[in-house]
């Protein structure tokens, strides 16, 4: 039996992520989409978030905190 995601609203916000969030990124796992977005060079960065709708994200942490994790 082939995983189908849930049906997406008509129509998405836009921004979908408030914020400063460009270039995202998104993957979706057991039912839960997961986004990662630039931090260019603001730390912490690479910035992570968690959706079930693909409407409404929590961010649930930061791949990097400090400086030498990102090559500055």
């Amino acid at each position: 039996m082939t995983h189908q995601p849930p049906p997406a609203p008509a129509v998405l916000p836009n921004p979908l992520i408030p914020g400063f969030n460009p270039d995202p990124s998104c993957v979706l796992v057991d039912g839960t989409y997961y986004a990662v977005t630039s931090s260019f060079e603001y730390l912490p960065a690479l910035p992570v978030y968690r959706s079930t709708d693909f409407v409404t994200w929590e961010h649930i942490g930061n791949v990097a905190l400090r400086e030498e994790q990102v090559g500055l």
